[in-house]
Protein backbone atom coordinates (compact mmCIF):
# COMPACT_ATOMS: atom_id res chain seq x y z
CA UNK A 1 0.00 0.00 0.00
CA UNK A 2 1.76 3.37 -1.35
CA UNK A 3 1.58 6.26 1.81
CA UNK A 4 1.18 10.01 1.41
CA UNK A 5 4.67 11.49 2.12
CA UNK A 6 6.89 7.92 1.01
CA UNK A 7 9.11 7.19 -1.93
CA UNK A 8 7.35 5.69 -4.26
CA UNK A 9 3.86 7.12 -3.94
CA UNK A 10 1.99 8.15 -7.28
CA UNK A 11 2.10 12.40 -8.04
CA UNK A 12 -1.61 12.43 -7.59
CA UNK A 13 -1.21 11.42 -4.33
CA UNK A 14 1.41 13.69 -3.26
CA UNK A 15 0.08 16.47 -0.88
CA UNK A 16 2.80 18.58 -1.17
CA UNK A 17 2.11 19.35 -4.85
CA UNK A 18 -1.68 20.44 -3.65
CA UNK A 19 -0.40 22.94 -1.65
CA UNK A 20 -2.76 23.14 1.44
CA UNK A 21 -3.39 21.23 4.41
CA UNK A 22 -6.82 19.32 4.17
CA UNK A 23 -9.08 21.25 6.89
CA UNK A 24 -12.43 19.69 8.31
CA UNK A 25 -15.55 21.48 9.71
CA UNK A 26 -17.56 19.39 11.75
CA UNK A 27 -20.16 20.49 14.65
CA UNK A 28 -22.21 18.72 17.15
CA UNK A 29 -25.16 19.54 18.92
CA UNK A 30 -24.90 21.76 21.81
CA UNK A 31 -27.55 22.10 24.87
CA UNK A 32 -29.50 25.23 23.15
CA UNK A 33 -29.65 22.91 19.86
CA UNK A 34 -28.11 24.73 17.71
CA UNK A 35 -26.06 22.09 15.16
CA UNK A 36 -24.24 21.89 12.11
CA UNK A 37 -22.63 19.04 10.51
CA UNK A 38 -20.14 19.89 7.70
CA UNK A 39 -17.13 17.99 6.34
CA UNK A 40 -15.03 19.67 3.52
CA UNK A 41 -11.78 19.28 2.09
CA UNK A 42 -10.92 22.43 0.40
CA UNK A 43 -8.10 24.33 -1.53
CA UNK A 44 -6.79 27.64 -0.77
CA UNK A 45 -7.72 28.59 -4.15
CA UNK A 46 -11.62 26.90 -3.27
CA UNK A 47 -11.82 28.42 0.50
CA UNK A 48 -12.30 31.65 -1.09
CA UNK A 49 -15.52 30.47 -3.54
CA UNK A 50 -16.81 29.01 -0.56
CA UNK A 51 -16.36 32.28 1.72
CA UNK A 52 -19.00 34.17 -0.56
CA UNK A 53 -20.92 31.39 -1.06
CA UNK A 54 -23.47 28.88 0.53
CA UNK A 55 -23.56 25.30 1.11
CA UNK A 56 -26.28 23.43 1.19
CA UNK A 57 -25.95 21.33 4.15
CA UNK A 58 -28.10 18.23 5.61
CA UNK A 59 -26.76 18.35 8.46
CA UNK A 60 -27.04 22.14 9.54
CA UNK A 61 -30.05 22.69 12.17
CA UNK A 62 -30.58 26.13 10.99
CA UNK A 63 -29.00 28.48 8.60
CA UNK A 64 -25.98 30.38 9.74
CA UNK A 65 -23.25 32.20 8.28
CA UNK A 66 -20.96 34.83 10.02
CA UNK A 67 -21.20 37.77 7.63
CA UNK A 68 -22.89 40.59 9.70
CA UNK A 69 -22.98 42.77 6.71
CA UNK A 70 -25.32 40.18 4.82
CA UNK A 71 -28.39 41.19 6.96
CA UNK A 72 -31.25 42.88 6.18
CA UNK A 73 -33.51 42.75 9.55
CA UNK A 74 -30.90 41.51 12.38
CA UNK A 75 -31.37 41.21 16.52
CA UNK A 76 -28.73 40.15 18.64
CA UNK A 77 -29.05 37.21 20.96
CA UNK A 78 -27.57 35.82 23.97
CA UNK A 79 -26.51 32.13 24.55
CA UNK A 80 -26.12 29.44 22.48
CA UNK A 81 -22.95 27.97 20.39
CA UNK A 82 -21.91 25.78 17.89
CA UNK A 83 -18.91 23.36 17.93
CA UNK A 84 -16.05 23.01 15.54
CA UNK A 85 -14.56 19.40 15.07
CA UNK A 86 -12.37 20.19 17.86
CA UNK A 87 -14.73 20.72 19.89
CA UNK A 88 -13.95 24.43 19.93
CA UNK A 89 -17.03 26.66 20.60
CA UNK A 90 -18.48 28.84 18.39
CA UNK A 91 -21.17 31.93 19.69
CA UNK A 92 -24.49 32.48 18.02
CA UNK A 93 -24.81 36.34 18.57
CA UNK A 94 -27.57 37.06 16.31
CA UNK A 95 -30.72 36.18 14.25
CA UNK A 96 -32.06 37.79 11.16
CA UNK A 97 -33.32 38.11 7.93
CA UNK A 98 -30.80 37.77 4.58
CA UNK A 99 -31.95 37.90 0.86
CA UNK A 100 -30.76 35.96 -2.09
CA UNK A 101 -30.44 36.31 -6.02
CA UNK A 102 -30.76 33.31 -7.59
CA UNK A 103 -29.73 32.20 -10.79
CA UNK A 104 -33.05 33.14 -12.64
CA UNK A 105 -33.35 36.56 -11.12
CA UNK A 106 -35.83 35.46 -8.42
CA UNK A 107 -35.03 37.38 -5.01
CA UNK A 108 -35.89 35.07 -1.94
CA UNK A 109 -36.10 36.53 1.57
CA UNK A 110 -34.33 33.61 3.92
CA UNK A 111 -35.55 33.71 7.55
CA UNK A 112 -34.32 33.08 10.96
CA UNK A 113 -30.31 33.29 10.05
CA UNK A 114 -28.36 32.46 12.89
CA UNK A 115 -24.99 34.58 13.19
CA UNK A 116 -22.17 32.58 14.81
CA UNK A 117 -19.20 34.12 14.88
CA UNK A 118 -16.20 33.12 13.24
CA UNK A 119 -17.60 30.26 11.53
CA UNK A 120 -15.85 29.92 7.90
CA UNK A 121 -18.73 28.51 6.15
CA UNK A 122 -22.08 30.13 5.33
CA UNK A 123 -24.58 26.93 5.52
CA UNK A 124 -28.24 26.53 4.46
CA UNK A 125 -29.86 23.63 6.78
CA UNK A 126 -31.99 21.19 4.36
CA UNK A 127 -33.93 20.38 8.00
CA UNK A 128 -35.49 24.07 7.52
CA UNK A 129 -36.66 23.92 4.24
CA UNK A 130 -38.47 20.35 5.39
CA UNK A 131 -40.07 22.13 7.76
CA UNK A 132 -41.60 24.35 5.74
CA UNK A 133 -43.01 21.89 3.69
CA UNK A 134 -40.67 21.95 0.69
CA UNK A 135 -39.31 18.75 -1.73
CA UNK A 136 -36.10 18.29 -2.29
CA UNK A 137 -34.67 16.43 -5.14
CA UNK A 138 -31.07 15.50 -6.39
CA UNK A 139 -30.51 14.53 -10.00
CA UNK A 140 -27.40 14.86 -12.19
CA UNK A 141 -25.40 16.75 -9.61
CA UNK A 142 -28.04 19.69 -9.17
CA UNK A 143 -30.62 19.79 -6.09
CA UNK A 144 -33.92 21.52 -6.97
CA UNK A 145 -35.61 22.74 -3.00
CA UNK A 146 -39.39 23.08 -3.95
CA UNK A 147 -42.89 24.27 -2.79
CA UNK A 148 -45.49 23.08 -4.72
CA UNK A 149 -44.93 23.56 -9.10
CA UNK A 150 -42.57 25.72 -7.76
CA UNK A 151 -38.48 25.52 -7.61
CA UNK A 152 -37.22 28.48 -4.98
CA UNK A 153 -33.74 27.24 -5.04
CA UNK A 154 -30.81 25.19 -7.26
CA UNK A 155 -27.54 23.54 -5.40
CA UNK A 156 -25.09 22.41 -7.60
CA UNK A 157 -21.95 19.78 -6.92
CA UNK A 158 -18.92 20.82 -6.85
CA UNK A 159 -15.44 19.36 -5.28
CA UNK A 160 -15.84 17.38 -2.29
CA UNK A 161 -19.07 16.52 -3.59
CA UNK A 162 -20.47 19.77 -1.76
CA UNK A 163 -23.94 21.13 -3.11
CA UNK A 164 -23.34 25.13 -3.63
CA UNK A 165 -26.13 27.32 -3.84
CA UNK A 166 -26.87 28.87 -7.53
CA UNK A 167 -27.45 32.30 -7.02
CA UNK A 168 -25.75 35.00 -4.71
CA UNK A 169 -26.41 36.83 -1.31
CA UNK A 170 -27.76 40.69 -1.95
CA UNK A 171 -26.69 43.67 0.26
CA UNK A 172 -29.34 46.10 1.24
CA UNK A 173 -28.93 48.56 -1.83
CA UNK A 174 -28.76 46.14 -4.24
CA UNK A 175 -32.08 43.92 -2.49
CA UNK A 176 -34.20 46.88 -2.39
CA UNK A 177 -33.99 47.16 -6.19
CA UNK A 178 -33.41 43.66 -6.99
CA UNK A 179 -36.81 42.37 -4.72
CA UNK A 180 -39.04 45.18 -6.48
CA UNK A 181 -37.88 43.54 -9.75
CA UNK A 182 -38.36 40.04 -8.41
CA UNK A 183 -41.44 41.15 -7.40
CA UNK A 184 -42.91 42.28 -10.77
CA UNK A 185 -41.58 39.22 -12.34
CA UNK A 186 -42.91 36.82 -9.98
CA UNK A 187 -46.21 38.86 -10.27
CA UNK A 188 -45.87 38.70 -14.44
CA UNK A 189 -45.06 34.79 -14.53
CA UNK A 190 -48.19 34.20 -12.27
CA UNK A 191 -50.04 36.79 -14.73
CA UNK A 192 -49.24 34.59 -17.60
CA UNK A 193 -49.70 30.86 -15.53
CA UNK A 194 -53.08 32.06 -14.86
CA UNK A 195 -54.10 33.00 -18.67
CA UNK A 196 -53.44 36.47 -18.16
CA UNK A 197 -56.01 37.49 -15.29
CA UNK A 198 -56.10 40.90 -14.25
CA UNK A 199 -54.71 42.27 -11.95
CA UNK A 200 -57.31 42.87 -9.52
CA UNK A 201 -58.23 39.14 -10.00
CA UNK A 202 -54.83 38.53 -8.73
CA UNK A 203 -55.06 40.53 -5.50
CA UNK A 204 -57.85 38.23 -4.51
CA UNK A 205 -55.61 35.28 -5.01
CA UNK A 206 -53.13 36.91 -3.18
CA UNK A 207 -55.14 37.69 0.01
CA UNK A 208 -55.99 34.49 -0.12
CA UNK A 209 -52.64 33.26 -0.10
CA UNK A 210 -53.26 31.42 -3.31
CA UNK A 211 -50.19 32.72 -5.09
CA UNK A 212 -47.12 30.77 -3.75
CA UNK A 213 -44.11 33.64 -3.15
CA UNK A 214 -46.35 36.39 -4.08
CA UNK A 215 -47.37 39.08 -1.17
CA UNK A 216 -48.18 41.41 -3.66
CA UNK A 217 -49.46 42.35 -7.08
CA UNK A 218 -47.74 45.30 -9.41
CA UNK A 219 -48.54 44.18 -13.16
CA UNK A 220 -46.00 45.74 -15.68
CA UNK A 221 -47.38 46.79 -19.31
CA UNK A 222 -48.07 43.16 -20.78
CA UNK A 223 -47.83 43.72 -24.40
CA UNK A 224 -49.75 40.18 -24.89
CA UNK A 225 -53.25 41.15 -23.04
CA UNK A 226 -53.37 44.45 -25.28
CA UNK A 227 -53.02 43.28 -28.60
CA UNK A 228 -55.08 39.59 -27.93
CA UNK A 229 -57.51 40.91 -25.74
CA UNK A 230 -58.16 44.45 -26.81
CA UNK A 231 -61.62 45.38 -28.01
CA UNK A 232 -62.80 48.54 -29.59
CA UNK A 233 -64.73 50.81 -27.99
CA UNK A 234 -68.45 51.40 -29.36
CA UNK A 235 -68.56 54.18 -31.48
CA UNK A 236 -70.91 57.15 -29.44
CA UNK A 237 -74.36 57.67 -31.33
CA UNK A 238 -74.48 59.98 -33.95
CA UNK A 239 -77.14 62.73 -33.89
CA UNK A 240 -76.53 64.77 -36.44
CA UNK A 241 -78.90 65.35 -39.40
CA UNK A 242 -78.40 67.03 -42.84
CA UNK A 243 -80.79 70.28 -42.91
CA UNK A 244 -81.94 70.13 -46.59
CA UNK A 245 -82.06 67.47 -49.30
CA UNK A 246 -79.12 66.26 -51.00
CA UNK A 247 -76.99 68.05 -48.64
CA UNK A 248 -75.59 64.32 -47.61
CA UNK A 249 -75.74 61.07 -49.20
CA UNK A 250 -74.70 58.12 -48.21
CA UNK A 251 -73.33 54.87 -50.66
CA UNK A 252 -71.83 51.99 -50.10
CA UNK A 253 -71.48 48.42 -52.13
CA UNK A 254 -72.36 44.76 -50.72
CA UNK A 255 -71.65 41.80 -52.94
CA UNK A 256 -74.19 38.81 -52.87
CA UNK A 257 -73.45 35.28 -51.79
CA UNK A 258 -74.95 34.51 -54.70
CA UNK A 259 -75.33 35.40 -58.69
CA UNK A 260 -79.03 37.18 -59.37
CA UNK A 261 -81.03 35.82 -62.33
CA UNK A 262 -79.75 39.12 -64.18
CA UNK A 263 -76.35 38.29 -63.00
CA UNK A 264 -75.56 40.82 -60.93
CA UNK A 265 -73.01 39.93 -58.32
CA UNK A 266 -73.26 42.92 -56.30
CA UNK A 267 -75.68 46.43 -55.59
CA UNK A 268 -74.84 49.64 -55.08
CA UNK A 269 -77.00 51.85 -52.13
CA UNK A 270 -77.25 55.99 -52.01
CA UNK A 271 -78.99 57.13 -49.28
CA UNK A 272 -80.44 60.65 -48.50
CA UNK A 273 -78.88 61.55 -45.32
CA UNK A 274 -81.90 63.96 -44.49
CA UNK A 275 -84.85 62.08 -45.73
CA UNK A 276 -83.32 58.52 -45.33
CA UNK A 277 -84.69 57.56 -48.43
CA UNK A 278 -82.66 54.99 -50.29
CA UNK A 279 -81.95 54.04 -54.01
CA UNK A 280 -80.38 50.63 -54.99
CA UNK A 281 -79.33 49.50 -58.20
CA UNK A 282 -77.53 45.89 -59.03
CA UNK A 283 -74.54 45.88 -60.84
CA UNK A 284 -72.29 43.31 -62.36
CA UNK A 285 -69.20 44.93 -61.23
CA UNK A 286 -67.76 47.69 -58.39
CA UNK A 287 -66.11 48.91 -61.86
CA UNK A 288 -69.78 49.92 -62.96
CA UNK A 289 -70.21 52.05 -59.31
CA UNK A 290 -68.89 55.46 -61.10
CA UNK A 291 -71.49 54.86 -63.92
CA UNK A 292 -74.49 54.17 -62.13
CA UNK A 293 -73.25 57.12 -59.57
CA UNK A 294 -73.93 59.79 -62.73
CA UNK A 295 -77.07 57.85 -63.46
CA UNK A 296 -78.50 58.58 -59.55
CA UNK A 297 -76.90 61.97 -59.53
CA UNK A 298 -78.99 63.19 -62.71
CA UNK A 299 -82.35 61.41 -61.65
CA UNK A 300 -82.50 62.86 -57.74
CA UNK A 301 -80.93 66.23 -59.07
CA UNK A 302 -83.85 66.19 -61.58
CA UNK A 303 -86.56 65.08 -59.49
CA UNK A 304 -85.48 67.68 -56.48
CA UNK A 305 -84.31 70.60 -58.38
CA UNK A 306 -81.19 70.47 -55.72
CA UNK A 307 -77.61 69.46 -56.06
CA UNK A 308 -75.43 66.88 -54.12
CA UNK A 309 -73.46 68.36 -51.84
CA UNK A 310 -71.54 66.32 -49.98
CA UNK A 311 -70.64 62.26 -50.88
CA UNK A 312 -69.90 60.11 -47.72
CA UNK A 313 -68.38 56.09 -48.57
CA UNK A 314 -65.93 53.94 -47.40
CA UNK A 315 -61.77 53.70 -49.36
CA UNK A 316 -62.79 51.19 -51.82
CA UNK A 317 -61.48 51.29 -54.92
CA UNK A 318 -64.80 51.72 -56.80
CA UNK A 319 -64.77 55.40 -55.11
CA UNK A 320 -61.48 56.37 -55.27
CA UNK A 321 -60.89 56.15 -58.73
CA UNK A 322 -59.49 59.15 -60.61
CA UNK A 323 -61.85 59.66 -62.91
CA UNK A 324 -64.96 59.65 -60.28
CA UNK A 325 -62.49 61.67 -58.34
CA UNK A 326 -62.28 64.91 -61.10
CA UNK A 327 -66.10 64.44 -61.82
CA UNK A 328 -67.16 65.33 -57.95
CA UNK A 329 -64.71 68.13 -58.44
CA UNK A 330 -66.17 69.30 -61.84
CA UNK A 331 -69.94 69.10 -59.90
CA UNK A 332 -68.62 71.00 -56.65
CA UNK A 333 -69.20 67.92 -54.82
CA UNK A 334 -67.15 67.35 -51.25
CA UNK A 335 -65.64 63.73 -50.52
CA UNK A 336 -65.94 61.92 -47.48
CA UNK A 337 -63.80 59.23 -46.75
CA UNK A 338 -64.28 56.64 -43.81
CA UNK A 339 -61.08 55.22 -41.80
CA UNK A 340 -59.96 52.11 -42.90
CA UNK A 341 -61.89 49.03 -41.08
CA UNK A 342 -64.26 51.38 -39.12
CA UNK A 343 -67.46 50.81 -41.02
CA UNK A 344 -69.03 52.88 -38.08
CA UNK A 345 -68.38 55.95 -40.04
CA UNK A 346 -70.42 55.08 -42.43
CA UNK A 347 -73.28 54.27 -40.40
CA UNK A 348 -76.51 55.18 -42.39
CA UNK A 349 -75.01 52.86 -45.65
CA UNK A 350 -74.19 49.97 -43.32
CA UNK A 351 -77.27 50.00 -41.75
CA UNK A 352 -79.11 49.84 -44.40
CA UNK A 353 -77.28 47.25 -46.01
CA UNK A 354 -78.92 44.69 -43.36
CA UNK A 355 -82.30 46.27 -43.17
CA UNK A 356 -81.97 45.37 -47.29
CA UNK A 357 -81.27 42.06 -46.69
CA UNK A 358 -83.57 41.30 -43.78
CA UNK A 359 -86.51 42.32 -46.14
CA UNK A 360 -85.12 40.27 -48.64
CA UNK A 361 -84.89 37.21 -46.83
CA UNK A 362 -88.07 38.12 -44.92
CA UNK A 363 -90.17 38.28 -48.94
CA UNK A 364 -88.15 35.55 -49.82
CA UNK A 365 -89.62 33.49 -47.08
CA UNK A 366 -93.09 34.43 -47.62
CA UNK A 367 -92.92 33.21 -51.40
CA UNK A 368 -92.01 29.61 -50.51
Amino acid sequence: MLQLGKKGHLKKDCWSLKNSDPQGNVASTSNDGAALCCEAATTTKSRKRFSDAWIIDSGATYHMTSRREWFHHYEPILGGSVYSCNDHALKVIGIGTIMLKMYDGTVRTIQEVRHVEGLKKNLLSLGRFDDLDCEIKVKKGIMKISRGALVLMKGEKVAANLYLLMGETLQEGEASVASSCSSERSAMIWHQKLGHMSEQGMKILVEKKLLSGLTKVSLPFCEHCVTSEQHRLKFNTSNSRSKAILELVHSDVWQAPVTSVGGANYFVSFIDDYSRRCWVYPIKRKADVFGIFKVFKARVELESRKKIKCLRTDNGGEYTGNEFDSFCKQEGIKRQFTTAYTPQQNGVAERMNRTLLERTRAMLSTAA
